[in-house]
């Protein structure tokens, strides 16, 4: 018993310095209330391409003077995160949460944003398997052993990762 609320206790702390770290990384400046909102706006669509049972970040009802939620920086740097395993990635410049810090970091988060909600070949890059789970796939196809397809494409690892960094 003593083991098992020892683990909890050291499970409890890593999360509070995971959401302590978040929190530091959100980013933080001054933003209009409707620059902010375009912004929550985009991440929003982004995510739902994830998973569409995330649910939205709120907008705000205020200009920002300060942080973000640490939300928003978890969020963008998962999206980051696929960016950097997707061979067109490289064509997304996605500003790190530390570097926006005003409307005009805002915008440009924006852009890139919108055109990935937009973008087809970055939806077809989240429904396929990852590279390694693909060429086993592929190995296992031409031995005659076909896996079962999953409505998603996306593993249950990949599944699990996607539903911890948006908190699910």
């Amino acid at each position: 018993m003593a083991e098992k609320e020892m683990l909890e206790q050291l499970g409890d702390e890593l999360v509070m310095k995971q959401d302590e770290a978040m929190q530091a990384a959100a980013p933080t400046g001054r933003f209009s209330q409707t620059r902010a909102n375009a912004f929550l706006k985009a991440l929003n669509k982004v995510t739902k391409l994830f998973d569409e049972t995330i649910a939205d970040l709120p907008l705000v009802s205020a200009d920002i003077k300060g942080a973000m939620p640490a939300e928003v920086a978890t969020r963008l740097l998962t999206i980051a995160d696929a960016l950097s395993k997707w061979e067109d990635g490289m064509d997304f410049e996605l500003p790190v949460p530390q570097d926006i810090k005003d409307n005009a970091s805002l915008a440009k988060a924006i852009i890139v944003l919108d055109a990935l909600a937009s973008s087809k070949a970055f939806k077809k890059f989240l429904a396929s398997p990852p590279a390694e789970e693909s060429m086993a796939t592929e190995g296992a196809e031409e031995m005659g052993m076909k896996e079962e397809e999953e409505g998603s494409g996306m593993s249950e690892e990949q599944k699990a990762q996607v539903a911890m960094a948006f908190g699910q």
